[in-house]
């Protein structure tokens, strides 16, 4: 059974690049939005305090994918989303 250790972050620039299932998954994200992510998602990588994530396996799969934004003024890491393939999410602590 596959590890959640055994994936590497990456980080990309392009939401074009992340599955869409990751983000279907996500029970807080609706289609609509997830259109949105896709269509600005240059304008949201744009950012330089900006971080798209993947978690890629040994196979370079996408598996994985986190969004967050850094905020300089409260020096502080605010998660967007953080999502898993299913197969990485045995109950093993992240």
């Amino acid at each position: 059974m596959p590890k959640f250790g055994d994936l590497k972050f990456k980080r990309i620039f392009d939401f074009a690049l992340v599955p869409r299932y990751l983000l279907e998954q996500v029970r807080e994200i609706d289609k609509d939005m997830i259109n949105r992510i896709y269509q600005f998602g240059p304008l949201i990588t744009g950012n330089p305090l900006t971080l798209l994530y993947v978690l890629v396996d040994v196979d370079y799969k996408i598996k994985g994918v986190l969004w967050a934004n850094i905020n300089v003024v409260e020096a502080i890491i605010y998660v967007h989303l953080l999502s898993v393939d299913r197969q990485y999410q045995n109950g093993e602590a992240l």
